[in-house]
C-alpha cells in the first residue's frame, strides 16, 4: 500500500469535545477508488488529528464496509500508519533536542543569533502544546505502543526553568543513589512550589516532576516506570529517601519519644472525622505519624499508598455523574 500523512500545527478547536466520537481524516482508496472517506480502523482513537490518504491494491473492492474492517491488511496496514506517525514525531523531538544542545562557538554575532533561535520555541515544542493530552490518552490506551509514546513526553520539573523536559533528560539528571522517578500533582506550577511534600526533595536536590495537568497524573501511573525507575509520589504516605544507619536509629528514637503525642492526634482526629464537624467530609484519618519529609512546615497530609492524590480526587469529584460512596472508599 501507499500513504500520504500530514501532522497539522493547529490543533482543531473542538478536538477534545468528541474526542470519544471521533473518527481519523484518513481517507482510504482501493486501486485509486475512494472507499471511505473517514475510515475508524486505520489510526487509532488518540492520533485522529492526523490527515492523510492510504491507497491499496491488495484489498478487495466488491466487500462491505463491515468486512472490510475485518481484513487482516486493514490490521497490517493499520499497524504500520501508526509507527511511521510515531517515528516522525520522535524525528521532530530529536532534532529539536539535538539542536538544542549544540554549544555556542564563534562571534559575539552569531552566538546572539544563536541565543535567539535558542529562546524561539521548535516545531516540536509548538506541536507538543497543541497535541500534548492526545499523545498522553495514547499513553493511556494503547499498550503496543506506550513505550516509544513514553519518550515524546514532557513535563515541567522542579529544576526546569518553566520549560518542559523529556524523562531522558530527567534520568541524565538524577543522583547516582536515586533509585525513583518522582513526582507531584496540583492545579498549578505556583501552588506545587509552595508544597509541604516537596521541601526535603529540594533540601536535598532531587528534582521532581511537576503535573499541573489532569490527564499527567493518569498517565504516569498506567506507565508504573521509565527505564527500570518507578514513579513515585510524593505525596503519598510510602516515599522513601535514602539514609544512614545513624539517621535510622535516630528517627526510630524520636518516633518512641513522640508516640504519645500522635496516638493522642489520631485520637482527636479521628473523633472529629467520624463523630464530629468533619462527619460528613468523606475524610478517614489512617495514621498520624512523625514525618522525615518537613523542614519548614509543622504538618503535611499525605493520601495512602493506592489512594487518590488531593488532585484526583479534586478531578473526580468535579465530574457530574461521580457516585460520592465511591469516592469515599477510594479516599
Amino acid at each position: 500500500f501507499k500513504s500520504i500523512l500530514f501532522l497539522p500545527k493547529k490543533a482543531p478547536f473542538d478536538m477534545m469535545d468528541n474526542y470519544w466520537t471521533k473518527k481519523s481524516d484518513v481517507k482510504l482508496f482501493v486501486r485509486r477508488v475512494l472507499v471511505a472517506e473517514k475510515f475508524d480502523e486505520l489510526l487509532p482513537r488518540y492520533l485522529n488529528f492526523v490527515r492523510g490518504v492510504v491507497d491499496s491494491d491488495d484489498l478487495p473492492l466488491n466487500v462491505s464496509r463491515e468486512q472490510l474492517q475485518q481484513n487482516k491488511i486493514m490490521k497490517v496496514i493499520s499497524k504500520k500508519l501508526v509507527r511511521k506517525v510515531l517515528e516522525l514525531m520522535k524525528k521532530l523531538a530529536k532534532d529539536e533536542e539535538s539542536g538544542g544542545d549544540e554549544e555556542e562557538e564563534g562571534e559575539e554575532k552569531e552566538e546572539e543569533e544563536k541565543k535567539e533561535k535558542k529562546d524561539e520555541e521548535g516545531l516540536w515544542t509548538k506541536f507538543w502544546k497543541e497535541f500534548n493530552k492526545n499523545l498522553k490518552m495514547g499513553c493511556y490506551e494503547d499498550d503496543s505502543n506506550r513505550s516509544k509514546l513514553s519518550k515524546l513526553l514532557r513535563f515541567h520539573t522542579t529544576k526546569s526553568d518553566g520549560k518542559e523536559i523529556s524523562l531522558d533528560k530527567y534520568l541524565d539528571r538524577m543522583q547516582e543513589s536515586q533509585e525513583s522517578i518522582y513526582y507531584m500533582s496540583g492545579d498549578s506550577l505556583d501552588t506545587m512550589k509552595k508544597a509541604p511534600a516537596l521541601q526535603i526533595f529540594l533540601k536535598k536536590d532531587l528534582e521532581v516532576l511537576m503535573l499541573p495537568d489532569h490527564l499527567d497524573e493518569p498517565c504516569l501511573q498506567k506507565l508504573a516506570d521509565y527505564e527500570g525507575k518507578k514513579f513515585v509520589s510524593i505525596q503519598k504516605a510510602d516515599v522513601k529517601l535514602d539514609e544512614t544507619e545513624e539517621e535510622k536509629k535516630r528517627f526510630s528514637k524520636i518516633k518512641d519519644m513522640y508516640k504519645p503525642l500522635t496516638d493522642w492526634w489520631k485520637k482527636k482526629l479521628t473523633d472529629l472525622t467520624e463523630g464530629g464537624a468533619m462527619k460528613d467530609a468523606g475524610v478517614k484519618v489512617e495514621k498520624v505519624e512523625i514525618s522525615k519529609r518537613l523542614t519548614e512546615s509543622p504538618v503535611v497530609v499525605v493520601t495512602s499508598q493506592f489512594g487518590y492524590s488531593a488532585q484526583q480526587e479534586k478531578v473526580m469529584k468535579s465530574q457530574a455523574f461521580q457516585n460520592k460512596d465511591q469516592l469515599s472508599m477510594m479516599a
